[in-house]
């Protein structure tokens, strides 16, 4: 037992020592609908809730690819849907966003492998990194070696203007922590808040752009589903029906937002260890190529 718990420790660190912190302030839209039903008839929107949005979005990204995320955005979702009659609420009422909130999000992100986004960046020679099936015919005779050499000032300007692309598709939980009541009582009618949902699914998309390996931007798009659908009953007194009437209130919300950021990854270093094979390589590739040169 304990030499299990020790294994799984083992590659608990290990996995660890690969993964990437990456924290991301971000800026966009938000385009929410929130529809509303009256007594069980066809629902409809009362207002338009396009609007701007700001957030927080970290990520924990293991060698995998796989790996959490959290984020912290803000959030107008429900609408204040105010009338005075309940027979007539339908048809008269007058309707306005709700305040804004915080919204907490958490689940599961994967991030593919980069790919380039111009040629000349996958145009491998010795010195790429696809050099391991190449490395065989650049030494197969010194006038390749000779050609390799004079081709080092132009890798170099490759690897400056290489640009890359990372998807990153991802799932999870929206949480608005909302203590506000579904239906309150405001004279001299009644305010319905609709949308009022605290738990929604989040589903996305996001492009990670970065040059030379150095992340540069990222565009994200999510579209996201509100759980429930807030329901409420009461009776009241109707001045225009001259009785009591009995009214029903229900709502959904679901809409997109898209953002953009800019990505800052904390990774432990590893130049120390890439310095060394680098080198290591690189003496061998002398050696094969001088030993060709005798010959």
């Amino acid at each position: 037992m304990r030499q299990t718990a020790l294994l799984f420790v083992i590659a608990v660190v290990g996995t660890a020592a690969n993964a990437q912190f990456t924290l991301r302030p971000q800026i966009g839209i938000e385009n929410p609908v929130t529809k509303i039903s009256y007594n069980d008839l066809a629902s409809f929107a009362p207002i338009t809730q396009f609007q701007p949005q700001i957030g927080l979005h970290a990520d924990y990204k293991f060698k995998s690819g796989f790996g959490p995320f959290i984020g912290l955005s803000s959030s107008r979702t429900a609408v204040n849907y105010n009338f005075n009659d309940p027979a007539t609420g339908m048809t008269a009422y007058t309707a306005t966003m709700s305040k804004m909130q915080l919204a907490l999000q958490a689940g599961l992100q994967y991030s593919s492998k980069p790919v380039f986004l111009n040629l000349h960046a996958i145009k491998g020679n010795c010195g790429s990194e696809n050099r391991s099936g190449m490395r065989a015919g650049c030494c197969h005779s010194s006038s390749s070696c000779s050609r390799s050499k004079t081709n080092i000032p132009e890798k170099s300007m490759a690897k400056r203007d290489s640009w890359t692309i990372s998807l990153q598709p991802s799932a999870g939980i929206s949480y608005i922590p909302s203590s506000r009541p579904t239906l309150s009582e405001k004279s001299p009618g009644y305010v319905y808040n609709a949308g009022n949902m605290k738990t929604a699914i989040v589903t996305g998309m996001s492009f990670e752009f970065a040059k030379n390996k150095t992340k540069f931007l990222t565009v994200s798009f999510n579209y996201f589903k509100g759980l429930g659908n807030d329901e409420t009953t009461f009776n009241a007194s109707s001045a225009s029906a001259s009785k009591t009437v009995s009214t029903t209130l229900s709502s959904k919300v679901s809409g997109w937002n898209a953002s953009v950021g800019i990505p800052i990854s904390f990774a432990r270093s590893s130049a120390s260890k890439n310095k060394r094979h680098h080198s290591g390589y690189g003496e061998q590739y002398r050696i094969r190529c001088q030993s060709v040169r005798k010959i």
